[in-house]
């Protein structure tokens, strides 16, 4: 029983007993193995059920394998047969997270990607470029993909190009970069996303439906956290009734600091409601 020691350490965390690790670790090579199963954790926030873990040298690379039988969230949403598959040989580091289920609905993915690890010669902080591969998600049996795109962390800035996870005519785009440059930005693109769907998805009732179309992002993330949005929903309805076309505005200006936003509703051609306010930091 482990609940002394969390206790001290991580007050809230319960280790389920018995476990199995074993393994070894070589200082002159810097090798490190380490094996076994644990039967779970959990938190008052997650439970997570039948861990395995593999780490070893395989020839000219290390491999490392993490896999959870379950992961409850508090929420009841779970997430089974999650495997985190890495491969490490030099600065090179590919990396598979894989998850699926066995229900009459299909929730499982594969995302694979590449990260090249080197060091920054300004600073000498470590500087990493990734890449991510094709890839496709199943959720509630609807085939979503995401399409070849590249990142970059370095210190304090984050940039992500050409981000996209879409299916069909419905797309989320992330594009841009955290920086403490506070002319950067990153970007959110929304098209057609259909809300009446998000019940299906999230397997419980959500009583709203519309299309999202529109833009948001934030910059001086690293200050302000200024955020700006050009969203509409339209035939957006609540509980089976229709409210209208939904606008949200936000914009900054520059000029006297502060954000301007305003929220607009439409139905049948006629304005039925209109608000504007202004935000000063």
């Amino acid at each position: 029983n482990l609940d002394g020691l969390t206790t001290v350490f991580s007050p809230g965390l319960s280790v389920e007993t018995p476990f199995l690790l074993y393994g070894k670790f070589d200082s002159e090579k810097f090798d490190l193995e380490l094996e076994g199963s644990i039967p779970g954790f959990h938190t008052q926030n997650i439970w997570v059920k039948n861990i395995f873990i593999g780490n070893k040298p395989v020839d000219d690379r290390y491999e490392s394998k993490f896999r959870f039988g379950e992961i409850v969230l508090k929420n009841q949403m779970s997430l089974y047969n999650l495997t985190v598959d890495s491969k490490i040989a030099g600065n090179v580091l590919d990396n598979q997270i894989s998850w699926s289920n066995f229900h009459g609905l299909t929730y499982s993915g594969t995302i694979n990607t590449r990260s090249v690890f080197s060091e920054n010669p300004v600073n000498g902080l470590p500087h990493i470029e990734m890449e991510g591969f094709p890839s496709k998600v199943f959720i509630a049996d609807s085939v979503w993909e995401i399409a070849p795109f590249t990142a970059t962390i370095d210190t304090s800035s984050i940039e992500i190009n050409n981000f996209s996870f879409f299916n069909k005519n419905q797309k989320f785009a992330v594009n841009g970069s955290i920086s403490e440059d506070k002319t950067q930005n990153l970007s959110l693109q929304l098209e057609n996303i259909d809300l009446s769907h998000l019940g299906t998805y999230l397997g419980k009732e959500i009583p709203i439906k519309g299309i999202v179309k529109g833009s948001a992002g934030i910059f001086d993330f690293y200050g302000q956290k200024m955020v700006y949005s050009d969203i509409g929903i339209n035939q957006f309805g609540f509980r089976d009734q229709l409210i209208g076309d939904v606008s949200l505005v936000n914009h900054w200006d520059n000029q006297n600091s502060n954000l301007n936003s305003e929220i607009s509703i439409s139905k049948n051609n006629r304005k039925s409601m209109n608000a504007r306010g202004t935000f000063t930091p």
